[in-house]
């Protein structure tokens, strides 16, 4: 008795078009990612095409889809593409690509893309149906488990005071027209650096806590107006903390 025979898929690689087969797969909460999924290939890889430039040829919006997740905004231009063309997390895909039109001189041209799904790897609809549970479920799971990864890794970071600095900037206000740039800005931040799960972002060094500020060049004033804020904001600070904390200029 024998199995079910897999599939295989055979890209066509032509010096005009190209036929490529891809499947999207699920990053933690972030956006689906294109992988090619072909076994073998005919022809040569032209030129103008790279495995890569899949999304280009689609002309991915990457500021669609917007989602908050702790403090971060996720985008999912995948996702929605997916959704759009009725492809599921996971189900190869097969797409014609032709090559691009460029017009322009030098350096300063535009890329005129072509592309057309031409066919989807075989699913009933309860198999289609269960791909999108499945990794809705683990979206929803992820998304949960970063945000509470991030408020834990910002708690970290402003209860730190050991890891944070001052930063001293000069800036020309704007009623100013000439000389040097006399303002004093005061900048409360931190090098501690804490990862946050299944988003591959941190909340990084050079963080920027709070800050103070004056146009007359008062440092002390400067000084003043960044305690008030940061002591108000943040909890494990005092005034005593902030104005012993080392000065980077």
């Amino acid at each position: 008795m024998t199995g079910r025979a897999k599939p295989h898929y055979t890209d066509v690689l032509l010096p005009t078009a190209v036929r490529v087969w891809y499947r999207l797969h699920a990053d933690g909460c972030r956006d689906l990612h294109q992988v090619s999924c072909a076994h073998d290939s005919v022809g040569a890889a032209p030129e103008w095409w790279e495995e890569g430039d899949l999304e280009t040829a689609v002309a991915l919006n990457r500021l669609t889809c917007r989602v908050k997740v702790g403090g971060f905004e996720v985008h999912h231009p995948w996702l929605r593409w997916a959704l759009r063309n009725g492809i599921a997390p996971g189900q190869a895909f097969l797409v014609g690509i032709t090559e691009p039109i460029y017009s322009g001189d030098g350096e300063d041209y535009d890329e005129e893309w072509e592309y057309v799904v031409l066919e989807r790897a075989p699913s009933n609809s309860a198999a289609i149906q269960r791909r999108w549970e499945v990794f809705s479920h683990r979206l929803a799971m992820h998304r949960a488990l970063a945000a509470a990864s991030y408020f834990r890794g910002i708690h970290l970071v402003q209860a730190d005071t050991g890891a944070m600095y001052l930063r001293h900037t000069n800036y020309r206000p704007s009623s100013d027209t000439y000389g040097f740039p006399r303002g004093v800005l005061l900048s409360l931040c931190t090098s501690r650096r804490e990862h946050i799960d299944y988003l591959g972002y941190a909340v990084s060094d050079g963080y920027q806590l709070a800050s103070g500020r004056d146009d007359r060049g008062g440092t002390d004033t400067a000084m003043a107006r960044l305690i008030e804020v940061a002591c108000e904001r943040y909890p494990a600070l005092s005034p005593q903390v902030i104005q012993s904390m080392r000065v980077r200029h």
